[in-house]
């Protein structure tokens, strides 16, 4: 089992102040190449604000590779998580408008409208396994400033 490996590359070298507020903020990208559920902090987030002062991290939805990811703030990095079923399907439908050629097969090859019902998760979301590629993923940063 590897360690936690996370890479972690920011917008801009420093948060900026919010106003003449104590707090900060900074975005960037994370490269989450190897996870594990043994989370190593990741400084090159929590080293930009104030020890034990207010953070708040927020992950922008699903990763490179389809995982859903979110800050733990005891754990001080980010957590993977993924359904064991996929997370969207489609119940039956048709397809109402249909504009352009058709290849030799048969089948539309261009613009067409589907008409149908989208199906939502199936079942809630785990922590995935460890050894895992997560991928990458922007965040954004709200803490105190020193």
């Amino acid at each position: 089992m590897t360690a936690y490996t996370a890479t972690v590359t920011l917008d801009s070298p420093r948060p900026g102040r919010l106003g003449n507020s104590p707090f900060g903020v900074v975005g960037g990208t994370c490269n989450l190449s190897n996870y594990n559920s043994t989370l190593a902090e990741i400084t090159g987030i929590t080293g930009l604000f104030l020890p034990g002062g207010k953070l708040r991290v927020v992950a922008d939805g699903l990763s490179s590779n389809g995982y859903a990811c979110k800050w733990d703030t005891t754990g001080k990095a980010f957590k993977a998580y993924r359904s064991a079923t996929p997370l969207m399907t489609t119940a039956s439908g048709s397809v109402s408008h249909a504009v352009g050629a058709t290849a030799s097969d048969g089948t539309m090859i261009s613009d067409a409208i589907y008409t149908g019902v989208v199906v939502g998760p199936a079942a809630p979301l785990s922590e995935v396994a460890n050894d895992i590629d997560i991928g990458t993923f922007n965040f954004i940063v709200v803490g105190q400033l020193g």
